[in-house]
């Protein structure tokens, strides 16, 4: 859109350019002469000339429009470059937090959670630290389908931003 803001401008300038130079006017026309009754045949030119209009306002108006418009483009790029960056970072932290509680946090809670329901059957711990294991090892889940959450909203995110 900014483009073709910038397209428009560039052609008003081109308009504004062209309208400097007057267009000749030709007149033609008859005449009746009451006194004599006679007919005549008129025909006139007129060739304004541009000394004091060249349409010099017009012209600045438009480059002044064009600027304008160029540099709402030269924003409208750098969002989309900062969105695209903002994005691209959401995603790879996203990935690497899944990754971490996948592969690391996960199979520690687990284990450890496995080893306290060992314990707890031996009577070495009682039913709380099972249940603190079985806590924290849920809430390493929950942290693992928000980080994969995140990431699919990063991805999709990105994916918005290649469309345009």
């Amino acid at each position: 859109m900014a483009q073709a803001e910038s397209r428009a401008a560039e052609a008003e300038i081109v308009r504004e350019r062209s309208l400097r130079i007057p267009d000749p006017v030709v007149s033609a026309g008859v005449r009746r002469f009451e006194e004599s009754n006679d007919s005549a045949f008129l025909v006139g030119v007129s060739v304004p000339l541009p000394f004091i209009n060249r349409n010099q306002g017009n012209i600045a108006a438009a480059e002044a429009r064009l600027r304008a418009a160029n540099a709402r483009e030269r924003v409208a790029l750098a969002d989309f470059e900062q969105a695209v960056t903002s994005a691209r970072a959401r995603y790879f932290a996203s990935e690497a937090r899944a990754e971490t509680l996948a592969t690391t946090s996960l199979p520690q809670a687990e284990e450890a959670l496995r080893l306290v329901r060992i314990g707890y059957r031996n009577g070495r711990f009682p039913l709380i630290e099972v249940l603190s294991a079985a806590e924290a090892r849920d809430a390493i889940r929950e942290a693992l389908i928000a980080a994969q959450e995140d990431r699919g909203q990063a991805a999709a995110e990105l994916i918005r931003l290649a469309a345009q």
